[in-house]
């Protein structure tokens, strides 16, 4: 689809998304005024009617809070689908090939809307689900939680294969609450190199220490900031080198792991990084194309420095 037949499809999506914020208000109001009428008697109706009435009022509400959510993600993945790979490949320019992995479904599944919409909204499924909690779980940098993600890239920068994804890690609270404890681009590298043994390097709690002893950092500034776990002193002195240190005193929110030949970084970016297509901002409106070439560009720098203090 190109840039104008994008921004009819947004127009019509967002009128639809308006007229069900319309139908979602008036359905919340009908039900909290028979809730408070009923509850006050002024209403001629029995507790079970009440409470009949009620479900009805109830579940169309979560429905059309479920559908408005459904299009403008449907929205975001079609805007991406047209745009990412493009501006990826522009950004990291002869130096590897990075691809979002949900471009070729939603393009597939173009000709047929239903699907479509199925598509691109399947993006937790169970596998990738499967994947991400065991990566998190082997690299230790989460000890607890289950995690879910949205976008995905895949492919090689620099000759260093390599997995980005959009992740969110939640654990259970009281009263079946959830608590976010990360949100934000979980990024996995293939390292050229060995490891000895398995180094943690992080600050935030939830991390899995067992089997690890913690090291007394000589550098004031640098144990500040960050905790350093390892099961071989000698394997992680080797990777704290002062350009590593330096590095990381100046990147905020990370938490990395290197172990065998794996070096796994999760950026607590605490929001979306990859938001592209919003049903509420012109195709046109050039900030949201900006904004994620930034923040692509600062993962890169990221990787980039890692390649260079870890030679990887």
């Amino acid at each position: 689809m190109n840039q104008y037949e994008l921004e009819i499809l947004r127009k019509r999506e967002l009128v639809k998304f308006v007229v069900l914020l319309i139908m979602s208000i008036i359905l919340f109001t009908a039900f909290v005024a028979l809730l408070v009428g009923g509850n006050m008697q002024l209403l001629p109706f029995s507790e079970e009617q009440v409470f009949t009435y009620g479900i009805l009022l109830f579940i169309p509400f979560v429905v059309t809070v479920a559908w408005q959510n459904h299009i403008s993600k449907s929205f975001e993945n079609l805007v991406k689908a047209n745009y990412i790979n493009e501006m990826i490949a522009n950004i990291i320019n002869v130096n590897g090939k990075i691809v979002w992995e949900e471009r070729d479904k939603v393009v597939e599944m173009l000709g047929d809307q239903e699907r479509a919409t199925k598509a691109v909204l399947d993006v937790n499924d169970l596998a990738k689900e499967i994947f991400t909690n065991y990566l998190t779980r082997e690299s230790k940098l989460f000890s607890q939680g289950e995690s879910t993600e949205d976008d995905i890239f895949t492919g090689d920068y620099k000759g260093i294969k390599l997995r980005i994804s959009e992740t969110k890690i939640t654990i259970r609270g009281s009263k079946n609450s959830r608590t976010t404890i990360f949100r934000g681009p979980l990024i996995a590298l293939k390292a050229d190199r060995e490891f000895q043994g398995h180094t943690l390097i992080g600050k935030s709690m939830y991390k899995d220490t067992r089997y690890l002893q913690r090291l007394n950092l000589p550098m004031k500034e640098f144990a500040k900031r960050y905790d350093v776990y390892t099961d071989n002193v000698d394997g992680t002195s080797q990777i704290l080198t002062p350009e590593f240190c330096d590095f990381l005193i100046r990147t905020k929110n990370v938490r990395l792991a290197c172990y065998r030949d794996n070096v796994v970084v999760a950026y607590d970016a605490r929001r979306d990084m990859f938001k592209l297509g919003n049903l509420f901002k012109s195709i046109d409106d050039q900030k949201q194309f900006m904004k994620f070439t930034q923040d692509f560009n600062m993962l890169l720098d990221i990787i980039d420095n890692l390649k260079t203090t870890l030679n990887i």
